[in-house]
């Protein structure tokens, strides 16, 4: 009774099911220190739950497994979507009958917030409201210091899509989702909030990198080769193809190109094109080049992840953007945690 699951907020690709949970005062014993917790001692967050039934194959729980051995070593970072435990429950506990589920399973908590980088791009792309350079500078500096602190540990993140990207509202603890409703989130300031990466399930070792990646239009052309095994690199074409996204509302080389012929472009290192480029360069007239560099085919010719930050924080700005971005240029560069 320590865990007590909610609505369920999505699905995994591992057969996970997301939901939310509320964890005591027996589970903060031992979940990660810097959990935000309410006035009764309770913890808001995500679960991961993979019930261990007949339907879940054997590599399903080694993924699993392998991410939270991931997010353990990684420690936590203001950037990064928070860990906060594990489990193994068993068939018939309290906490499994509050998710109706009948057979033992594995919980992984990660941190709760208030919607993904996906469903701001989506609501502005319906509103026909591109983002200004000042909007995205901020959370571009946020995401960029948490993928700079992953490769600092050698780690690739795989998956860089604003799907990954999480966001929340500084409301005290315990009140986010509950001050307004998920479409008045969405319309607030994107400068005003703070992003986070997340979704670790694809994350590897560097030097054990030789899969591709799940999303196709994020994947970087070395990917689509199987030029393994390949680098970090990669992570900063998926940053770039992130960059693309936010610049375009949708996702790179559009919703119409068949896979034949995305595969095509990738193997031939042909980058996703803007189509209003001159618009781009007229709204974030620094983000474009940043973009570029990014989406080189060349690996070696792409910049680091702390070069990005670097980048950002020397970019000129409104003053709405400026402090968030020299404040995550200084996280990364002194590898603090938040």
């Amino acid at each position: 009774d320590w865990l007590s699951f909610g609505p369920q907020l999505g699905r995994g690709a591992s057969g996970a099911t997301v939901l939310r949970c509320t964890q005591s005062a027996r589970a903060l014993q031992t979940a990660s220190a810097g959990a935000d917790g309410t006035e009764d001692g309770t913890v808001q967050c995500a679960a991961k739950v993979l019930p261990l039934s007949n339907a879940i194959f054997a590599d399903m729980v080694e993924d699993f497994g392998r991410e939270v051995d991931l997010l353990r070593s990684l420690g936590r970072h203001s950037c990064l979507l928070g860990f906060f435990g594990a489990w193994r429950l068993p068939a018939g506990s309290c906490s499994l009958k509050s998710a109706q589920i009948t057979c033992e399973a594995y919980v992984l908590c990660i941190e709760l917030c208030d919607a993904a980088l996906e469903d701001v791009v989506q609501r502005r792309c319906s509103q026909k409201r591109a983002f200004a350079q000042h909007e995205l500078m901020p959370c571009l500096a946020q995401v960029s210091t948490g993928l700079a602190y992953l490769h600092s540990r050698g780690v690739m993140h795989r998956d860089m899509k604003s799907a990954n990207v999480f966001l929340q509202h500084d409301l005290p603890p315990g009140e986010r989702l509950q001050a307004v409703t998920k479409e008045d989130f969405l319309d607030l300031p994107l400068h005003e909030l703070r992003a986070k990466l997340g979704d670790f399930g694809a994350a590897k070792a560097a030097e054990r990198a030789q899969t591709p990646v799940q999303t196709p239009q994020f994947m970087a052309p070395e990917v689509c080769r199987q030029e393994a095994p390949y680098g970090l690199e990669a992570d900063l074409w998926g940053f770039g193809s992130l960059l693309h996204e936010l610049l375009e509302l949708s996702v790179p080389y559009g919703q119409e190109l068949t896979f034949p012929e995305l595969e095509q472009k990738l193997l031939a290192g042909v980058p996703p094109a803007l189509s209003d480029r001159a618009g781009a360069e007229q709204r974030c007239p620094s983000l474009v080049p940043l973009m570029d560099s990014c989406l080189r085919a060349d690996p070696a010719a792409r910049p680091t992840a702390g070069q990005v930050v670097e980048e950002l924080a020397r970019m000129p700005s409104l003053s709405a953007a400026r402090q968030p971005v020299a404040a995550a240029a200084e996280v990364a560069h002194s590898g603090g945690t938040g």
